[in-house]
């Protein structure tokens, strides 16, 4: 015997995501992070440890030393963004439960930012709630909120890219030059927050000059130069700080050589993220010093190494595109394949990953059914750059989390093929049709 939700409850229920969407969304977002965050009560967790990346001992220093690093020698591998979110938790010595609540309140946000976005592109309040729920309830967007680490608030920036990047798309003329502006910022704070995703303001650019190129919101030179404008004038005073430093052009974190060496020398054992991957020995003989040399701190080397990595890096590359152009372009393969469906090295994980993003491939494929590939193409190109990033400079990462962000990038082509869907008919009664008017 089977039971079934009462039309009238289900009526309810629907009027109610249809009035207050917002509120639905930030009360179930808060809900279902409520068991992680029990975790800690656990006394066998270590709140900030080895896998944390330290970022919570960076916070600590910029509170108590003003440096930005974990010393004098380690200061060129993390963004800045997250640990000075974190550090005035140190100045009001309650610095978990500050880390704690800035992963919940940027995961409200995100939330929000994602359904704001959603509803510009699929104006309906329905889907837009729908994807945005997907985005939400990503179990490890969830997990990821009782960790010290830039998880959580780099998804939240990409999400306000997300949401800046809609706001361009159908902003007046006048409007249009405000939001590239804005759209170039959110690209630089996302970087400055978590370095990888340097990367959004080459994906947001190529998929700005497919917008434009078709709504014409904005003339297409004059948006593209705004746009950069706006990232380097958030970026910059970093990249002076790193100048000053070193010396060199570093516009904020110096370690892709180094992360591109430790990846490729497990590729070539095996094709998959399995292993010893703080294994520093290949490194410290390239270099031709001893592991204790290197004086490893959460992952990182000292800075000083980073630029003699740099050369042999590129002429590692160069050699392969020369001589291993078949070999290169599998491995590229294989690791951008692990960056999206990477499972912090459990096969269950990596299944459940893979299910999670056939959901939004799923999404794309209905969407470009409907609206035709010219509509769902900027969201395409979002998420090539960081793809390429991750399969030729940082193989073999291995960790779900890398990949976390671009849900948010994801999420408007899911609420378009949601919209006037089978799917959300089942549960819309026919009467009242519940799309959402932009006028």
């Amino acid at each position: 015997m089977t039971s079934r939700i009462p039309t009238h409850w289900r009526d309810k229920w629907l009027d109610f995501i249809e009035e207050r969407p917002r509120t639905f969304l930030s009360v179930v977002t808060l809900l279902i992070r409520i068991p992680p965050l029990l975790v800690l009560c656990n006394r066998q967790y270590v709140f900030a440890s080895e896998g944390n990346d330290g970022y919570f001992q960076i916070a600590q220093n910029v509170a108590t030393q003003g440096i930005i690093g974990f010393d004098a020698h380690h200061l060129l591998t993390r963004g800045p963004l997250y640990p000075l979110m974190l550090a005035p938790g140190f100045l009001f010595q309650h610095a978990i439960l500050w880390a704690l609540l800035v992963n919940l309140v940027a995961s409200v946000g995100l939330c929000l930012l994602v359904f704001e976005a959603c509803l510009l592109w699929s104006q309906s309040t329905l889907a837009a709630s729908a994807a945005a729920f997907l985005v939400l309830a990503n179990p490890w967007l969830v997990w990821c909120v009782k960790n010290p680490t830039p998880t959580v608030t780099a998804t939240f920036f990409t999400a306000l890219a997300t949401y800046l990047f809609a706001r361009v798309a159908f902003s007046s003329a006048g409007e249009g030059l405000k939001f590239c502006l804005y759209l170039g910022g959110a690209c630089a704070l996302g970087a400055l927050d978590h370095p990888p995703l340097i990367v959004l303001i080459a994906g947001f650019s190529a998929a700005l000059l497919l917008i434009l190129w078709r709504r014409r919101t904005v003339s297409l030179i004059p948006g593209m130069i705004v746009l950069w404008i706006g990232f380097a004038v958030c970026i910059a005073p970093y990249s002076y700080r790193n100048f000053r430093i070193t010396g060199r052009v570093i516009l904020i974190a110096d370690s892709a050589p180094f992360s591109y060496f430790m990846g490729t020398s497990m590729f070539q054992s095996s094709i998959s993220p399995v292993g010893d991957y703080r294994d520093f020995n290949k490194v410290a003989s390239r270099l031709h010093v001893s592991v204790k040399d290197l004086d490893e701190k959460f992952f990182t080397i000292d800075d000083r190494y980073y630029p003699l990595l740099a050369g042999p890096a590129k002429q590692d590359l160069k050699m392969l595109l020369v001589k291993r152009p078949f070999y290169l372009l599998l491995r590229t393969f294989v690791m951008s394949l692990w960056f999206w469906f990477a499972g912090d090295k459990f096969v269950w994980v990596t299944v459940a990953h893979c299910a999670y993003w056939l959901l939004f491939a799923l999404g794309i494929i209905v969407a470009i059914k409907r609206q035709g590939i010219a509509t769902i193409a900027p969201f395409i190109v979002l998420v090539i750059p960081g793809t390429i990033l991750h399969g030729l400079t940082m193989p073999l990462i291995g960790y779900a989390s890398y990949s976390i962000p671009y849900c948010a990038l994801l999420a408007a082509p899911l609420a378009i093929a949601l919209k006037d869907g089978k799917l959300l008919q089942k549960f819309v009664p026919q009467s009242a049709p519940r799309t959402h008017s932009l006028a």
